[in-house]
Formats: structure tokens, C-alpha cells, sequence
């Protein structure tokens, strides 16, 4: 058995084939949500001051009624894809791999698509019969077609995951 200099035997697999992991994803892990969270602030500010107090509200009615659309079609999207893929890929098979990512992104367009018309055409009745906020129509009805796209994201980050 020829010796190798940089094999160890208390090493992990990924450290003896790929070298040890840099500190940055360390570093980067914990910090990436928390980016997250200080961007949604940032942008949550100036909102506030441009739609006053009346805006923001019918925003919020408009936007927890999105939420709840936007959780029953298409949020446990990326972790199915990434639990499939991730046991498909240990496997080697990356033909079915791609199967699955047509698949799940056909099921999040249709979804979506779906989700979106629900949201579009019910929303004088979400707004005006359930909320009774009548004003929040206008903003559910923006808010319908990102349904489509955050689906086809979800499935793009579980597939990258």
C-alpha cells in the first residue's frame, strides 16, 4: 500500500477527498436567514411610510390571504424534491433525477396556475364577504400571479438543495 501524506486515519471521507470545508460555510449558514429577515425589514419600512396606516392595512388582509393560498398550494414543494432527488442522486440514477424535476415543475406550474385563478377571481369574495375589507380586492388581485412563480421557485431551490 503506497502511503498517502494527506490521509489521516481520524479524517472524515469528505476531508481526505475534497480537503477540509473553509470557515465561510460556517460563517454562511447561519447568516443567510438572517440577511433574509434584515432585507424583509428594510423593505417593510418604507412600505409602511408610502401606504400609511390605511394601505397597510388592506396590504395585510390581502397578504394573509395569499399566505394561506400560498401554503396550500406549493409549500412543502422544495422539500419533497430535495428528499427525492437527494435519494435518487445517492442511487446514481440522475436520468430519474430529471424526471423528477419535470414533473414536480409541471405540478408547481399547474398548481400555481390554479392557486393564482383562485386568488384572482375570489378575491371579492375573500376581501368582501370574509375579510370585509372591501379595498384589499386590488391588492389580492396583484398578489395572485406570484403564486405561479414562487411554486416554480420552490421547486428549483429544492432540486439546488
Amino acid at each position: 500500500m503506497i502511503h498517502d501524506p494527506g490521509y489521516e486515519m481520524n479524517s472524515t471521507y469528505s476531508e481526505r477527498c475534497c480537503g477540509k470545508m473553509p470557515k465561510i460555510h460556517t460563517i454562511r449558514v447561519p447568516t443567510v436567514p438572517m440577511t433574509d429577515r434584515i432585507i424583509g425589514l428594510v423593505y417593510r419600512i418604507p412600505l409602511n411610510n408610502i401606504l400609511g396606516d390605511v394601505g397597510i392595512s388592506y396590504y395585510a388582509c390581502a397578504f394573509d390571504v395569499y399566505n394561506v393560498i400560498l401554503i396550500i398550494s406549493s409549500y412543502s414543494l422544495p422539500q419533497a424534491v430535495s428528499k427525492t432527488v437527494s435519494a435518487k442522486a445517492a442511487k446514481g440514477r440522475y436520468r430519474s433525477v430529471y424526471q423528477i424535476l419535470k414533473g414536480a415543475l409541471l405540478f408547481a406550474l399547474v398548481s400555481g396556475f390554479v392557486a393564482s385563478l383562485v386568488v384572482f377571481f375570489g378575491a371579492e369574495f375573500f376581501t368582501g364577504t370574509l375579510l370585509k375589507t372591501p379595498y384589499s380586492v386590488f391588492a389580492l388581485k396583484i398578489l395572485g400571479p406570484a403564486l405561479v412563480v414562487v411554486a416554480v421557485l420552490g421547486v428549483l431551490r429544492g432540486f439546488f438543495q
